[in-house]
């Protein structure tokens, strides 16, 4: 697990940090993103423009459903990883949408066979 202080120049083009919520247990999976058009960010509600570098804070929950926001660097490391547990550093292309839609995929497919 790393120290919140590890993570300042985190996360960046080759590294994502993965962790836990703290009052959900929802998986939480940072990586950095360049935004392709508008979006807003939730820590601030300001714009996050076109072609900025910022990260994309992804949120997966017990039942295999994905959520994500695109943050403003400094709003997520205020807001989002002080509220995360067991945080670690990862290999960008693990936070990455196909392997996150990999990992949906096989959730569902697991408990789809414990209820048969």
């Amino acid at each position: 697990m790393s120290e919140l202080n590890d993570l300042d120049d985190l996360p960046d083009k080759r590294r994502a940090i993965k962790g836990f919520k703290k009052d959900s247990n929802s998986e939480v999976l940072i990586r950095t993103a360049v935004s392709a058009k508008l979006y807003f960010c939730p820590g601030c509600n300001d714009t996050v423009e076109i072609g900025l570098m910022h990260t994309l804070v992804v949120y997966i929950d017990r039942s295999a459903h994905e959520t994500h926001g695109h943050w403003h660097f400094d709003c997520m490391q205020q807001m989002v990883l002080p509220k995360l547990s067991s945080v670690e550093v990862i290999d960008a292309d693990l936070a990455r949408k196909a392997a996150v839609n990999k990992r949906l995929r096989n959730r569902r497919n697991r408990r789809a066979r414990r209820a048969r």
